[in-house]
């Protein structure tokens, strides 16, 4: 297994009383000169009962101070392998007003004698408590006990119940304008509070968020975090009061409990704070976005055997140049099975890196795919560079669809934000399964109209037989006329032959069926033989043996009957009346026939010509007919394809038209917005509106620009798709409809271009004959996407990615707001900070990705400290070169893999980013801060 290191979620109570503060506690009462270690067994056993990880001891004026080690020695032993984290601490009243309550809470392995000095060097005289048992206060200021606390002594101050009784807000002991100045004070980072800020009234609403509604005169320059504590008075419930352990709690999302991990996340609450009001269970529980949760990488040329376990929601690689930071994020790219995305222009340097692995380098990654899965989490090996393997060899279809994820190399961003189909294709991402379901369909639709339209091509050359036919019949017809006017008898002769052929078939035919039966009838009886059988039962077999050839003997005697009666029958039907009419109206034909053909001889007409010409004519008025009906079927195909093109396939691209809308209206909701409210990038999609497509398209079509120049046919497509988007008709269409109105010559032709001569349609027409008209219907000219930035602070249109008012910067800072706020998949960037000035990245960039992270995986790779900083990075992961190969960065021999709250990653982070903490100091000074 890999150890994260990263920040998570921790269940926290930072405000806890124990049975030490007898004044205080309301639950069970112990006798802790003898229950001291009974008390604090069962006061840690309620706290792992309640999945408590961090707890804070403040008894008042530190009355805890002696059983504070039973409790850490009861954690150590019961925690186990979840061990508790105990912050020591106090909590005391501060001379402010009539007092107000404070907390100081200090890192775990304080030393507690110390802390005691502190409480003292903090007002808190000795003894602690009055003749009478109160506890006495201090009799410093807030301000003071900030410098002493969080300036000399690196502890940590929280303002608690500051609802209630002896809390900031308590105006019966502190008038309005002294809970102002001290609640603004910058060095006080945290309130507790009763419940959610969403269930306050407006006016604590307004106070705690620090928004624009906030009172200036109680504005502070960062808002003020609020925890949620229990307080607790008894372990247990009980009814002397509702503050037990685990009555209220707060999430901190850290590294490791520290005081530094607290003050981290007070400075940043709305990454690293939830409280139990709002989230009864674990935050981190709740993920339900796919994410890469793992790499491990070994043998490769230039990169140190590294393992990195990521978190789900924000990591950034920093490092010097030749780190290996890029490779890593590669090296995703090459296990997640997307080698074929990456761009031409990078394929080069890719493929150099993907030698790397070749000789015996692997990279295996886990992915977790949620928890719709029955497998949620899957294992993707991959070999010397080779296509990764799942599972061993599981079979899971498509790996980009199994599991999604989008890797943007270095400058893939600018390109994207040149290149109007990537700027769709974010946008088809987002509803990917949907689309690929009505491209489906759209395919098989296609098909089939391309198969019908095949049919059309022989159109033409159909009805010129079809007019070839129809004239040689016609003149068959006047021979045959010719001679039918002398010998009517030939015609009727013609009749009686054909009735003699069918007679004379019949009869024929049931010969041969007779004789066909008399040969199987020669095969009869049967010849049944038994030989050398052995069995019980051989008398049954004998006795059917004898049964059949019975049988077989008796059926070919009654063959031998049926055969001789059916042919009496047969010639008893020659000598039937009717027949007999029949054969005599033949003979009288047959003569009449012999006269009419001596009488054509006479005439000069040979007969054998004429009777070869009624055969004719009846094979080319069979042809006739056989082309007339291919003629009308493809009349009703063309009428199908255009029904199938209007009808059922416009049907299926409004469908994608309308996912696609869908689609750019989560991803502008989803965008950071500007102060009035709109997103701060809008996308908008015009169906069929992508006229370089269309302009593309149709340059398959043949031309000859001698009669038509590429300018006009240019001015005549951009004029049809104009009248076509108004018209919501397909262009091609608009320009059938132009050649139609030209040919019947009308002579006000709307929309056509007025530069052009309407004559050119003739050229037009010879161009686009109607199988390459419907061969155009079928593409479909893709929807046009348009993406415009605004400014944050007014939500004025700055300009869009189609045109030339934004900056290069701009245009990246547009288009990673698309990348990051569409869809729930791993996100992969190589330096989102190309291109960007720093104004920008804090301004745009890092709003974005605090918020998205939440919702989303994303891994970076960074030279910009903004972006792990003030992105609050969960996992930011430092490399360096060691031994000529990049490598995990450590200090004093410690990975300085983790959070800002870790000192190593910290002090890693102000190496690589800020040039050091002297470089940054130095800076801070030229600035004047």
């Amino acid at each position: 297994m890999i150890d994260y290191a990263g920040a998570r979620f921790f269940k926290c109570d930072l405000q806890m009383q124990t049975p030490a503060d007898a004044k205080h506690w309301m639950g069970e009462k112990y006798d802790m000169s003898v229950d001291a270690p009974k008390a604090a067994a069962e006061y840690i056993s309620r706290c792992l009962a309640e999945s408590l990880e961090v707890i804070a001891i403040t008894d008042h004026n530190f009355a805890s101070k002696d059983f504070i080690p039973l409790l850490r020695r009861e954690a150590s032993s019961q925690a186990k392998g979840a061990p508790i984290t105990i912050f020591p601490g106090f909590e005391f009243t501060a001379n402010v007003g009539k007092g107000v309550h404070v907390l100081a809470l200090f890192d775990p392995d304080k030393d507690l004698n110390e802390i005691d000095h502190i409480l003292t060097e903090c007002g808190v005289p000795n003894p602690r408590q009055s003749s009478s048992g109160d506890h006495l206060p201090s009799s410093k200021p807030l301000s003071e006990i900030l410098d002493i606390v969080q300036g000399k002594h690196k502890g940590i101050v929280i303002l608690p119940h500051v609802q209630s009784n002896d809390g900031i807000f308590d105006n019966n002991k502190i008038a309005e304008w002294l809970q102002a100045d001290e609640f603004r004070r910058e060095q006080l980072l945290a309130v507790e509070i009763p419940k959610s800020v969403s269930k306050m009234s407006q006016g604590f609403q307004n106070l705690l968020s620090n928004g624009p509604l906030c009172d200036p005169a109680w504005k502070r320059v960062r808002p003020i975090a609020k925890l949620m504590s229990s307080d607790c008075k008894s372990i247990n419930p009980s009814d002397k009061t509702p503050n037990h352990i685990g009555h209220r709690f707060s999430w901190i999302r850290m590294s490791k409990p520290s005081i530094e991990s607290l003050r981290q996340a007070f400075l940043d609450e709305s990454s690293r704070i939830r409280i139990s009001d709002d989230h009864d269970s674990c935050p981190d529980k709740s993920i339900g976005h796919p994410h890469i949760s793992s790499i491990s990488v070994k043998g490769a040329q230039f990169l140190s055997d590294t393992a990195i376990k990521f978190s789900p929601h924000l990591n950034a690689f920093i490092g010097g140049r030749g780190t290996g930071k890029s490779t890593l994020l590669e090296y995703l790219r090459i296990a997640l099975g997307r080698t074929s995305e990456v761009p031409e222009a990078l394929r080069a340097d890719f493929e150099s890196l993907q030698s790397t692995l070749q000789n015996g380098g692997s990279v295996s990654i886990t992915y977790w795919t949620g928890s719709d899965y029955e497998q949620d989490e899957w294992q993707l090996d991959c070999f010397n560079g080779r296509e990764p393997t799942v599972n061993g060899d599981a079979e899971v279809g498509r790996l980009d669809s199994f599991f999604p994820a989008r890797v943007y190399s270095r400058s893939q961003i600018e390109e994207i934000a040149n290149d109007p189909k990537r700027q769709r294709d974010i946008l088809d991402d987002l509803n990917g399964a949907e689309l690929q379901k009505l491209e489906g369909i759209e395919r098989e639709l296609v098909s089939t109209l391309q198969s019908k339209n095949s049919a059309l091509s022989q159109y033409s050359d159909l009805q010129r037989e079809q007019a070839e036919l129809r004239s040689q019949i016609l003149t068959l017809q006047a021979r045959i006329k010719k001679v039918q006017d002398k010998s009517a008898a030939l015609d009727g002769w013609q009749n009686w032959e054909r009735e003699k052929r069918l007679i004379s078939r019949f009869e024929a035919l049931l010969e041969e069926r007779l004789a066909q039966l008399s040969s199987v009838a020669a095969q009869l009886p049967l010849q049944l033989l038994i030989t050398d059988l052995e069995s019980p039962q051989k008398d049954i077999v004998a006795r059917v043996q004898a049964q059949i050839q019975k049988i077989s003997a008796e059926l070919k005697i009654n063959v031998a009957q049926a055969i001789d009666s059916a042919r009496t029958k047969a010639a008893a039907a020659k000598d039937d009346t009717e027949r007999q009419k029949w054969e005599d109206g033949l003979k009288k034909a047959e003569e009449q026939y012999e006269t009419a053909l001596a009488s054509l001889e006479a005439d000069g007409v040979d007969p054998n010509d004429h009777k070869r010409n009624v055969e004719l004519l009846d094979s080319l008025q069979q042809r006739l007919a056989a082309v007339s009906k291919k003629l009308e079927g493809i009349d009703k195909l063309r009428t199908e394809i255009r029904e199938l093109v209007t009808s059922e396939l416009a049907q299926v691209w409004r469908a994608q038209f309308e996912v696609r809308v869908s689609a750019a209206k989560q991803l502008n909701e989803a965008v950071p917005r500007t102060n009035s409210g709109a997103p701060t990038v809008k996308c908008e999609v015009l169906k069929h509106g992508d006229l370089g497509s269309f302009l593309n398209q149709m340059k398959h079509i043949p031309q000859d620009n001698r009669r038509v120049s590429k300018e006009d046919w240019r001015l005549v497509l951009e004029a049809a798709f104009s009248k076509g988007l108004t018209d919501d008709l397909p262009p091609v269409l608009i320009l059938e409809e132009w050649i139609n109105q030209y040919s019947k010559g009308q002579s006000n032709i709307p929309g056509f271009p007025s530069d052009v001569s309407r004559k050119k349609l003739e050229t037009i027409a010879d161009w686009m004959p109607e199988e390459v008209i419907n061969t155009c219907l079928f593409t479909r000219i893709p929807d046009a996407v348009t993406v415009a930035l605004h400014r944050r602070e007014d939500g004025k249109k700055v300009g869009e990615l189609r045109g030339r008012n934004l900056s290069a910067g701009q245009k990246s800072t547009t288009v990673l707001s698309m990348i990051l706020a569409a869809g729930s998949e791993p996100v992969l960037i190589d330096q989102p900070e190309d291109d960007l000035d720093n104004e920008f990245v804090y301004e745009q960039l890092v709003p974005l990705l605090r918020e998205r992270k939440e919702e989303r995986q994303i891994i970076v790779v960074s030279h910009n400290a903004n972006i792990p900083v003030n992105g609050d990075a969960e996992l930011i992961i430092p490399l360096e070169v060691a031994n000529s190969r990049g490598a995990i960065k450590t200090l004093k021999g410690i990975p300085c893999i983790g959070a800002l709250d870790r000192s190593e990653t910290r002090d890693s982070v102000e190496l690589i980013l800020e040039g050091s903490a002297d470089a940054f100091r130095r800076r801070r000074e030229k600035y004047g801060f």
